[in-house]
């Protein structure tokens, strides 16, 4: 619980989180519910077409990975 209150939140501007569980589970931690986002791991298959029409544009910053793979 510490590492992620006070070593990764500070650390980071925002937490992605594949699962409502994980996100609740950050929040128990200590880390601030407006720095959390949530991204499901799957869309529904009308959101495919639409997405494949988004011209990708390039992102600055760092991404860090934790967890299983």
């Amino acid at each position: 619980r510490r590492l992620w209150r006070w070593v990764v939140a500070p650390a980071s501007d925002t937490l992605v989180c594949n699962s409502r569980f994980t996100a609740r589970a950050l929040e128990a931690h200590g880390v601030p519910r407006r720095r959390i986002r949530l991204v499901e791991n799957t869309l529904p298959p009308d959101r495919w077409t639409r997405l494949a029409a988004i011209e990708p544009r390039p992102v600055r910053g760092r991404v860090l990975f934790v967890g299983q793979t």
